[in-house]
């Protein structure tokens, strides 16, 4: 149930940053748009890549805050490439504009750090809300659950 509310909360991130930027810079209404843009891109990477992400994780039993932390990293540094890649291939006009420089080179521009740093951060939001190590500590494969004493 947890993982449902940081599903819901997580992704909130990237769009208030991004209208924290528009704000700052004194443009209200772009900061509504990137409100929404932020809210388009995320929802769906969350359920994509990052639901995914977690599984897998839970499934190899890594449950500290360093594998999370590392996967939204990785996962938010791509999420440029990633997004152009889409772009590309499914708007037929955009590919009169520019020619891709698709692959892992985007992880290391600007871009590419700066969304790995709020993957990052959403997935440190994650894990502090679901807390996957804790679940650990209460039942194990050997022992099962660990019921309160009398």
């Amino acid at each position: 149930m947890k993982a449902l509310w940081c599903f819901a909360i997580g992704p909130l991130l990237l769009p208030v940053v991004l209208a924290s930027v528009a704000v700052i810079g004194g443009d209200w209404p772009a900061a509504f748009g990137l409100v929404k843009l932020g809210l388009l891109l995320t929802y769906p990477i969350a359920l994509l890549f990052a639901l995914p992400a977690h599984l897998v994780l839970r499934k190899l039993r890594w449950r500290s805050a360093v594998p999370y932390a590392a996967a939204g990293f990785v996962l938010g540094a791509l999420m440029p490439g990633i997004i152009e890649y889409a772009i590309y291939y499914l708007v037929p006009a955009a590919r009169d504009y520019y020619v891709p420089q698709f692959g892992i080179s985007y992880a290391a521009t600007p871009a590419g750090v700066l969304f790995g740093l709020i993957g990052l951060s959403i997935a440190l939001i994650f894990w502090s809300i679901v807390r996957p190590d804790r679940a650990l500590s209460k039942c194990t494969k050997s022992e099962g659950p660990v019921l309160p004493e009398a």
